[in-house]
């Protein structure tokens, strides 16, 4: 392989491993469990650093794809050596970005409606979550008992 080649090569890898893991290290994940669904629950739902990892592990993909076509045996070893791990590293770090970002998206407006005075969402966030006195005060309506409707005389 040219010395050319090997330095583009180089720093192609050298910004697919710098990017890689997006989603692992920036991202923050849903909380397995809501303790308490009347505040916001704190998690990115954007989908930017997947897209990102999925971009690095195509690009990682096709530059160890294209170096095998290669007759260099020892570019091809080094290749897939060096940017084999990125596209597994990227891959990964995609799919479970993707996991969480969906996760969330799902937790928020449930999470919404909860804070709004839906005890049913509220429920639906943490089966067992018992209202505050607070949360009661501003939401008088959702904590009322229910009463039976008036019967109508005969």
């Amino acid at each position: 392989m040219p010395f050319a080649a090997s330095r583009v090569l180089a720093g192609a890898a050298a910004c697919a491993i710098a990017s890689s893991g997006c989603s692992l290290l920036v991202a923050k994940r849903p909380p397995s469990e809501v303790v308490a669904p009347n505040y916001p629950v704190d998690c990115t739902s954007g989908r930017t650093a997947p897209v990102l990892d999925t971009a690095c592990a195509v690009l990682a993909g096709t530059m160890v794809a294209a170096v095998a076509l290669n007759e260099d045996a020892e570019a091809r070893r080094a290749t897939t050596l060096y940017l084999g791990p990125v596209v597994v590293g990227c891959g990964l770090s995609a799919f479970v970005g993707y996991r969480s970002t969906a996760r969330c998206r799902a937790l928020k407006p449930v999470n919404a409606r909860c804070i709004g005075g839906d005890l049913g969402a509220c429920h639906e966030l943490a089966p067992g979550w018992i209202p505050t006195e607070r949360w009661r005060a501003l939401h008088p309506a959702a904590s009322a008992p229910a009463t039976a409707a008036p019967v109508a005389p005969r």
